[in-house]
């Protein structure tokens, strides 16, 4: 587990080296980084995904209440802005944009806050050497594992909480916001307000249906 050496990078205003530091962690560890999240604000880490920023007919795919793509991206940006702070963390759950004239992943990671922990997702390509990425992640909190990834649909054989998103608003009766007798929970921009989710919020809802 590196989480005191991950976070100790991330506090780092002047952080020099990222690329080199993500490498080290991919080649020393095969198995999804273990983020133990005990002691810190979960009101400062948020979670959300599938922004499909620039993704024209993702409004009309899910139905979005948007009148054009670049309305879209202005809203969905603000969200994100109005609701995470320069210093908040974020796990973002995959497929940033998409498009055949998308901007590359850089660009928008740019106008968003937080730092940013990038779940890979399927329309995800090219360019990561802005982000700390990784294709899973866990979240330990209390002793129990929150899974992060982006198709739950790959992690079959998980036997915890599956945070994850992929799904978007297509398939409620699978995968609605959370699905209690599955132990999933989908982030997907559509499911919470079009803004990150706050980790404290979730691991509320979790904590009360264990209850």
């Amino acid at each position: 587990m590196y989480t005191s050496s991950l976070f100790r990078f991330l506090k780092r205003q002047k952080a020099k080296n990222k690329e080199l530091f993500i490498r080290e962690l991919r080649e020393l560890h095969e198995e999804p980084i273990k983020i133990t999240v005990d002691k810190m604000d979960l009101n400062k880490i948020f979670l959300t995904g599938d922004l499909h920023l620039n993704h024209t007919n993702i409004i009309t795919y899910c139905n979005r209440p948007f009148t054009s793509v670049n309305k879209m991206n202005k809203v969905l940006i603000h969200n994100w802005n109005k609701t995470v702070k320069r210093d908040d963390i974020v796990f973002y759950l995959g497929d940033l944009a998409f498009g055949r004239n998308k901007n590359k992943i850089p660009y928008w990671l740019k106008k968003l806050n937080g730092r940013i922990f990038l779940i890979r997702g399927n329309h995800d390509r090219g360019n990561f050497k802005s982000a700390l990425y990784f294709d899973r992640c866990i979240i330990i909190y209390n002793g129990r594992e929150f899974l992060l990834t982006h198709n739950p649909d790959q992690d079959i054989h998980w036997n915890g909480w599956i945070i994850h998103g992929h799904h978007h608003n297509n398939h409620p009766e699978k995968y609605p916001f959370i699905n209690s007798v599955n132990k999933t929970i989908n982030v997907s921009t559509e499911l919470t307000g079009y803004k990150p989710i706050s980790l404290n919020y979730l691991i509320n809802l979790v904590e009360n249906i264990n209850k």
